[in-house]
């Protein structure tokens, strides 16, 4: 069993829809047997973090979060890590007049 690291992107999703605009991601620890493992079962451990999230914003707004992607599974350090540890988090807001910037 060896220590991996996943980084995943959730979207925030109000009454009424998806934000399109509000992203989050996250970087997380746990262990798995190999790599192609681990790739299988860093969506699962997405989807169990924000399955029953509910954030509040300053005017009272419920937010929920919901799994969108994947972006990379590594294998990481020693052992000692504690399973599913969330290693990083940074939440953003994209303009809702930008573009893909593809051409």
């Amino acid at each position: 069993m060896g220590w991996y690291a996943a980084k995943v992107r959730f979207r925030a999703a109000r009454t009424g829809g998806v934000r399109r605009d509000l992203f989050e991601d996250s970087v997380f620890v746990f262990r798995s047997r190999s790599l192609p493992l681990a790739r299988r079962r860093a969506p699962e451990i997405a989807r169990a973090m924000v399955a029953e999230r509910v954030d509040v914003d300053a005017e009272g707004r419920r937010t929920r979060w919901a799994f969108d992607r994947v972006h990379d599974v590594l294998e990481v350090g020693p052992s000692g890590l504690v399973d599913g540890a969330e290693v990083w988090r940074d939440r953003f807001a994209r303009p809702r007049d930008a573009g893909t910037g593809a051409a």
